[in-house]
């Protein structure tokens, strides 16, 4: 069985606050099914940019059924487990630099060696994309300037509120 059939028999939903409601699968949801009993689980977590991992989906979804009376306490591992995608970003982790007025962004990807320090990773993004013409005007600063950045960890994706570090900032 593929993730997409899988997906299309989730007759049960749960995350990690507990909630049963109903919610749409995206590329962070796990799927968790036993087909002896045609029970497929969508695991989320409640957490924006976050997904459970393999033994907290499986958890979840087995309390549900059991629960539900679906599955009896010693039905052991489900048939199917479709994890899902850690990979939500560009890179593990990434400098993402925002021109608000254009739209326009820049994404530089941060290896393990380098350190994780805003100002530097800026200084060295305006080296790199002006050589010598520009430079850093003044200090970075929440919330203002002509450009934003953002150094972004873990995979997650552009659009994520959280970040390892940011501000504004401008050239001269």
């Amino acid at each position: 069985m593929k993730r997409s059939e899988a997906i299309e028999n989730v007759n049960y939903w749960v995350d990690d606050a507990l909630s049963d409601h109903r919610q749409p699968s995206t590329d962070r949801t796990a799927i968790i099914g036993w087909s002896a009993h045609e029970a497929y689980v969508a695991v989320n977590s409640y957490l924006p940019d976050c997904s459970c991992d393999e033994d907290e989906s499986v958890e979840l979804a087995t309390e549900l059924l059991i629960e539900n009376g679906i599955l009896a306490e010693d039905l052991g591992a489900p048939d199917h487990i479709f994890l899902g995608s850690k990979y939500t970003g560009d890179f593990e982790c990434y400098l993402l630099i925002t021109e608000p007025r254009s739209g326009h962004e820049w994404v530089t990807e941060i290896k393990g060696s380098m350190l994780l320090d805003l100002k530097l990773r800026v200084k060295s993004w305006i080296k790199r994309e002006y050589n010598d013409e520009r430079s850093l005007d003044g200090e970075l600063v929440p919330y203002d300037g002509d450009y934003y950045a953002s150094i972004i960890t873990n995979w997650r994706p552009r659009s994520s509120n959280v970040v390892w570090a940011s501000g504004g900032f401008c050239l001269k």
